[in-house]
């Protein structure tokens, strides 16, 4: 049995040149949301572990969060979801 990983590194540049990412909306959005964790307005439970093997130590970690003014994005992928569930 071959054991063969392909990795291909991704760069910040090939990022930018295929225009998937507004750096400048990811920037914005990062500064707003340490703004509303410092005011309190996000909540932030501990990091869980769901360990699946004790011999291994096999693992999912999840840090679960929550933005408590938090509104949908006319374009966000599940904008009308959100919607839905915030009536």
């Amino acid at each position: 049995m071959k054991n063969d990983l392909n990795v291909k590194l991704i760069s910040m540049e090939d990022i930018m040149e295929a225009k998937c990412c507004d750096i400048q909306e990811v920037i914005r959005v990062i500064e707003e949301v340490l703004v509303d964790y410092k005011n309190g307005g996000v909540m932030l439970p501990d990091k869980i572990s769901q360990i699946f093997n004790l011999e291994t130590q096999d693992r999912i970690n999840c840090m679960p969060s929550t933005l408590m003014k938090a509104e949908p994005h006319d374009d966000a992928p599940y904008a009308a979801l959100a919607d839905e569930i915030a009536q």
